[in-house]
């Protein structure tokens, strides 16, 4: 090994560049103090100057020397972008973090192996832009909607940039110092020069066996780290590169314990003995709203606002089913909310960070399917692009063939760039008005307008003040519920003086991303048990009906049993899998992601703490859930008749 200093002035040319370009860099982007500059200005003049060359297996302790300490670099950084103050809170998790970085580069230099002599230099190269990148992208979507990123999420790219216009995204000193250090690791790696390497076939089963030993071990200590799917909080305890790793291992669905063919024969047989009740003489149409983040914050405590947010939603109480249902999503997310709701299926058996809609890959199904095989004709409508959460090509596999989306609404009123609900409502009258057809109509809806961001320059509302309370934000939030609001009035209006009979569901996908403080402040401190968590996943929903319904006010329930009140409030029979939803609510009457409600303690647990009966009931349910989703060969045609 030889280290030597030389004054090659191509190198120099292009360190005087990379100095010049940080100095101006540091100089613009706020808060980036100049010693900083002055430091990172020293490091690429030194590395300019330097040579180190090797050869043999000196060549190979360089590039691990240089790959852990590019690994450890890289962690911090990644936490540093994610403005956390200071590293993961133990050193344990610093070194997991570089052991998933490590695995990442290894396995990528075994790959390059296979097709070259390449060193490990261009793996680790590639891997560490690679991470920044995720760790800058997890910072805006925290604070976009307020969870960390899941590597689902990367499914949903296209979703990412067409909302990109609503939101500001600035580089700040933290991602500033990602970038001059990542620089400073690309030059400092062209001064490694690698004379002679050991023979190819020793190379590779040093690096296999590298492999193998950091895939054992990151595989089975990250299976000994607990998810935390809260806020933030899994980047803030673990580490990006840790809690990133760990949902890349959890987004993987494994078959439930039990699972079988007999277990799902089972359960037909059980539901084979029970008769479904007759059609009523006029099957009434049918409407569903999904309103984008209509959320109620009275749930966190009382709320006082200078005018009703919500009045006429407020009013309904004759023929009428109201309450608060469980979401498993917070911020955003919103496909899998619709998942729930038409499938009746839960993301409790699946990990948060996944993305329902990217697991349907064939016909499924769903409620749509159901009411088509009644008799009943489907219209789908959402006013932004088909290709959000891939809505195009998923809508036709969950039954739907007659949809919309953003080429209907390019006349239509907006509000901060978002479509309004009125003009979505319109949408559905003049689709109900004109159609070509005497068969009921299933007519639903995805909204947009309550789609953050929040703010002045929301054109035309005039914000609404919460007593005691200052938040711009939040004052413009309730200003669009109110017209949510206004709109749905609308809609209720004209139905109400239609002849033939009609139900209408409306309910929230999710709660915004905003004020964490003022949650606090509505519910007196914070949120810190699971009961009082589970505030933050509770969205209004309501059915009415303009024609005699049984009122209702379910104490708790989640929005993978609405379709349930809504088919019993429509006076239509349940089908075989929600006459199993009926029952699984006498046990299990909500859950989420997070936990479920025990009728046994009167709480929400953890899944993994069911007992008894409700165990039983959750594994029956997960059973057939998987058997909706996954058995490719298996799939009860008595539960999920899907064509």
């Amino acid at each position: 090994m030889q280290i030597s200093f030389s004054f090659d002035k191509k190198r120099l040319l292009i360190a005087a560049a990379l100095i010049a370009a940080t100095i101006v860099g540091s100089a613009l982007v706020p808060g980036t103090p100049m010693r900083f500059a002055l430091a990172a200005c020293l490091l690429f003049a030194a590395a300019a100057c330097l040579r180190l060359s090797v050869r043999g297996w000196y060549a190979v302790l360089t590039m691990a020397l240089f790959t852990g300490g590019a690994a450890l670099m890289t962690v911090l950084l990644c936490q540093m972008v994610n403005d956390l103050r200071g590293a993961p809170h133990s050193a344990y998790l610093i070194f997991l973090g570089c052991a998933c970085f490590m695995l990442a580069a290894v396995v990528l230099h075994l790959v390059l192996l296979c097709v070259s002599r390449v060193s490990i230099r261009p793996a680790v190269v590639l891997v560490t832009p690679v991470l920044l990148i995720l760790a800058v992208a997890n910072r805006f979507t925290y604070e976009y909607r307020g969870t960390a990123m899941t590597p689902v999420d990367l499914l949903g790219a296209q979703t990412a940039f067409n909302i990109l216009d609503s939101y500001r995204i600035a580089i700040d000193k933290n991602i500033w110092y990602a970038i001059v250090f990542f620089a400073l690791e690309l030059f400092a790696a062209a001064s490694i020069h690698v004379e002679r390497f050991p023979k190819i076939s020793a190379r590779r089963i040093v690096t296999l066996l590298a492999a193998v030993v950091l895939g054992v071990f990151v595989h089975s200590s990250l299976g000994q780290i607990t998810p935390a799917y809260w806020g933030n909080g899994g980047v803030l305890w673990y580490g990006f590169v840790v809690n990133f790793s760990r949902e890349l291992r959890d987004s993987f669905v494994t078959r439930p314990e039990g699972y079988g063919a007999a277990r799902i024969r089972t359960l037909e047989q059980r539901y084979e003995a029970s008769e479904a009740e007759p059609l009523p003489d006029k099957l009434p149409h049918v409407i569903v709203v999904m309103n984008e983040s209509l959320a109620d914050f009275r749930v966190f405590g009382e709320m006082t606002t200078d005018e009703p947010v919500t009045p006429f939603m407020d009013s309904l109480q004759e023929n009428t089913v109201r309450g608060f249902a469980l979401s498993s999503v917070y911020g955003g997310k919103t496909p899998n909310s619709e998942f729930e709701f038409l499938t009746g299926n839960s993301m409790a058996f699946l990990s948060p960070s996944m993305i329902a809609f990217t697991m349907i890959q064939r016909p499924t199904y769903t409620l749509e399917r159901y009411l088509e095989s009644l008799g009943y004709d489907s219209y789908a409508t959402h006013p932004e692009e088909g290709t959000n959460w891939k809505r195009s090509s998923v809508y036709p596999l969950l039954g739907f063939s007659d949809f919309s989306f953003h080429e209907q609404y390019l006349q239509a009123d907006t509000i901060n760039g978002w479509v309004t609900d009125e003009a979505v409502y319109d949408n559905i009258i003049q689709e109900f008005k004109t159609a070509n057809t005497d068969a009921p109509r299933f007519l639903y809806a995805v909204t947009a307008q309550n789609h953050g961001a929040y703010g002045l320059e929301d054109e035309g509302l005039n914000p609404i003040g919460i007593a005691g309370y200052e938040s711009v934000s939040m004052s413009a939030y309730l200003a669009r519920v109110r017209e949510s609001d206004r709109a749905f009035e609308k809609l209720v209006s004209f139905f109400d003086t239609v002849d033939e009979p009609v139900v209408i569901l409306m309910y929230g996908d999710h709660h915004p991303n905003e004020e964490p403080d003022m949650i606090e402040y509505l519910h007196g401190g914070p949120l810190e048990s699971l009961d009082e968590q589970q505030l933050m996943y509770e969205i209004p929903f309501l059915i009415w009906a303009n024609y005699d319904i049984e009122e209702q006010r379910p104490p708790v329930t989640s929005i993978n049993f609405l379709s349930n009140y809504l088919l019993e409030a429509a006076g239509l029979p349940l089908p075989p899998y929600h006459r199993f939803l009926h029952s699984l609510q006498q046990t299990i009457p909500a859950l989420n992601t997070f936990g479920y409600y025990s009728l046994t303690e009167g709480c929400f647990l953890p899944l993994a703490e069911a007992r008894g009966a409700e165990q039983q009931a959750l594994a029956e349910y997960e059973s057939l859930q998987y058997n909706a989703l996954h058995d490719k060969r298996g799939r009860s045609e008595f539960f999920f008749p899907a064509e």
